[in-house]
């Protein structure tokens, strides 16, 4: 054919066919590519990117990565099996990161497409906890693989917070949460306590403040502690009682006075010498000295630094001197009997010390609310032997003070002011209901002893009168226990006036009243008898002229009627004792810090 078409080869038709069957036979390793390293068709074939597998080499021999120029065309590496590498068969071949052959995986080191596995790949690969494919910190899976936990700095959605750190008593806890009052941990530097409660009167607040408890030996500021009351006999219908030391011992005794039945026996005083530790043992019986006994007051009345007693009768109209001795066996002289008087005497009052250190006695009489006009008298403390009667008489120079027909002065209580050594003399009136202030006067031969400073009336008649500072500024306050409340009033001595500051409202029938630093703050607080609810109540001292509601605590007998407060078991702290009109005894509670 080629002969026939091409005359003239006739020598060359075996080079020409040979020629024709290499063009026929021979093709280029990427059919269809430009192996003429050509753009377009002109010249070559479909177009074939230079340097790509099974297209031509660069005009310097270069092919793209993981490619070699073999015989001018790009060719992939051979896997030792006269073909090219793969991926997964155990040859780390190029472009290959790793390839560790059957042991591929998304979950170990190498994966399946022969990369290496990588934090945020979205494999959990060795070493990662997780792996979410993303970059965000704060959600189920942190950015270094690691599942989110408290104290990693991050707060996650099921965390209060996170502070990186491993120390419980900072504003985070180690759980996470915001530490606050009741979770049980003390956050340093916020907290006193936390004893994983709410409860307020445990030893820690609800505010997570330290709080006094009872019982812990410990006396702190603001505690009331008492122990129930223990009960004591001490005769047939007490009517008053007063603490001192009578015996040497330096220990607190209780003498209590009773009023025998019938009416026209002869008082008596009942000594229960204390045993330093709050206990009371009954010991010796002795006479008033009058009938009818009404009111008893305890003081050193001669100035020998003994305490002595006075009491004040109605039956017999007289008020009896028993000056101490200082002996266990006979602690009182026989009683010293003043003059009779025209009415009964309803109470007495005996100040401290006086400048000549004998104290001063006031007694009040009257007769009945509306009889004639009562009067209080002033006795100013003598010499033992004035009141023996051989020595002189205890004389009454100026005259007593007179009040006015109805005013009925009952209960008597002395006051002092700042700087001031004289004491004033409060009176209680249940005719009138009020408080009169009686002020020295001239003390003038037949002239009254007093004048009236300032009075003040109340809506009712006072059941009794006592006084004491109560806002630490060296001036007494007047409490009066009036109806159903106790009433809390100062004098003004400049102005003349007695002003109200307020009253506290006492469950039952507020009667006998006794002042006191009773929780340990430094300031004064009431205590009364509660007549018809058998209890005493508590009025605590805010510090700031104000008081807290009555804390009631219940006695061991009937009908609290006196109340008393001082150290029976020498511990330092205040206890109070009642008598109990009732059940002919009285009630001890002990402080119990």
């Amino acid at each position: 054919m080629l002969k026939e078409i091409v005359p003239g080869l006739d020598g060359h038709i075996f080079s020409a066919i040979f020629i024709a069957m290499g063009v026929v036979g021979c093709t280029a390793p990427n059919p269809g590519a430009d192996t003429d390293g050509t753009s377009g068709s002109g010249g070559g074939t479909d177009d074939c990117r230079v340097g790509a597998e099974g297209c031509s080499c660069t005009t310097d021999g270069r092919c793209e990565t993981g490619l070699s120029c073999e015989g001018g065309v790009c060719v992939p590496p051979d896997d030792g099996t006269g073909g090219p590498g793969t991926c997964g068969d155990g040859i780390l071949d190029d472009g290959e990161e790793c390839d560790q052959g059957e042991n591929n995986a998304n979950d170990a080191i190498c994966k399946e497409d022969c990369t290496l596995g990588v934090c945020g790949d979205g494999f959990v690969g060795p070493g990662e906890a997780c792996d979410d494919g993303n970059m965000i910190d704060d959600d189920e899976c942190r950015m270094d693989c690691t599942l989110p936990s408290c104290g990693d700095g991050v707060v996650q959605p099921m965390e209060e917070c996170d502070d990186a750190n491993d120390v419980d008593t900072d504003a985070c806890t180690n759980l996470c949460k915001v530490a606050q009052c009741g979770d049980g941990i003390i956050q340093e530097g916020v907290e006193a306590c936390d004893d994983g409660n709410m409860i307020d009167g445990d030893a820690c607040s609800n505010s997570c403040e330290v709080q006094p408890v009872c019982g812990d030996g410990k006396q702190e500021q603001g505690e009331l502690c008492y122990a129930p009351p223990n009960g004591v006999q001490t005769g047939e219908r007490p009517v008053d009682l007063v603490l001192a030391e009578i015996s040497g011992d330096e220990h607190l005794d209780l003498i209590v006075l009773h009023h025998q039945a019938p009416n026209d026996e002869t008082g008596v005083l009942r000594i229960l010498p204390g045993d330093g530790v709050g206990g009371l043992t009954m010991g010796l019986s002795l006479s008033s000295g009058g009938m009818e006994p009404t009111a008893l007051a305890a003081g050193d009345i001669d100035g020998d630094g003994r305490a002595d007693l006075v009491a004040v009768h109605a039956g017999s109209k007289d008020l009896s001197y028993l000056l101490g001795t200082g002996m266990a066996a006979a602690p009182f002289a026989a009683p010293y009997l003043s003059s009779a008087h025209d009415h009964p005497l309803r109470d007495v009052a005996v100040t401290g010390p006086s400048p000549d250190g004998k104290a001063d006695t006031a007694y009040v009489q009257r007769p009945t609310i509306a009889g004639p006009p009562g009067t209080v008298t002033l006795h100013e403390g003598q010499d033992t032997s004035c009141y023996s009667g051989e020595g002189c008489t205890v004389a009454v120079l100026c005259t007593p003070f007179p009040f006015q027909a109805g005013d009925g002065p009952s209960h008597l209580a002395f006051a002092t002011l700042e700087g001031e050594s004289i004491a004033r003399i409060v009176v209680g009136r249940t005719g009138s209901p009020g408080i009169t202030v009686l002020e020295p006067a001239s003390y003038m031969i037949g002239e009254p002893c007093h004048q009236v400073l300032a009075a003040r009336n109340l809506d009712e008649a006072p059941n009794d009168v006592a006084t004491g500072d109560l806002w630490g500024d060296g001036n007494d306050e007047i409490v009066a226990s009036a109806g159903g409340e106790v009433v809390v009033l100062t004098i003004d001595p400049v102005g003349k006036a007695i002003q109200e500051l307020f009253a506290v409202a006492v469950p039952n029938a507020p009667g006998g009243l006794s002042i006191g630093d009773l929780d340990g703050d430094g300031d004064n607080d009431i205590v009364v008898t509660e007549l018809t609810g058998d209890a005493i109540a508590i009025i605590l001292n805010n510090g700031d002229a104000t008081f807290a509601s009555p804390v009631e605590l219940p006695v061991t007998g009937l009908r609290p009627s006196k109340v008393v407060i001082g150290d029976l078991n020498g511990d330092g702290l205040p206890d109070i004792i009642t008598s109990n009109a009732t059940t002919n005894g009285a009630s001890i509670f002990l402080s119990n810090p």
